[in-house]
């Protein structure tokens, strides 16, 4: 099962939205209205894969998933995810790691 991630709506208020990410799990989802993005930070020792999970067929054909390579010390931020490419039927976009280690996470709404 994988785990959900929180949706943090970007507020302008003169504190803002103190950044506060989560651990990485090897399957991820969240919430998608087709305007979110993720932020990854990569503090492993290896690169890894980000893999964002394509709902779509076009004449029966998959879509390819979208895999986001991320280097070891980087920072990433993607999106956002168009509804009809990436939702599954519950409105989640599915993520997978490859590597989860010292790996940080979160997910933003503008």
């Amino acid at each position: 099962m994988a785990t959900p991630i929180a949706v943090n709506t970007i507020i302008r208020t003169s504190d803002g939205l103190l950044e506060a990410m989560d651990a990485a799990a090897a399957e991820m989802e969240f919430a998608n209205s087709g305007k979110e993005f993720i932020i990854c930070k990569n503090a492993s020792g290896n690169p890894l894969d980000l893999v964002a999970i394509t709902q779509k067929t076009v004449d029966g054909l998959v879509v390819a998933n979208l895999t986001i390579n991320i280097a070891t010390g980087e920072t990433r931020l993607i999106g956002p995810f168009p509804m009809d490419i990436y939702n599954d039927a519950s409105g989640l976009v599915q993520l997978t790691l490859d590597e989860i280690s010292t790996v940080t996470i979160d997910v933003y709404l503008p």
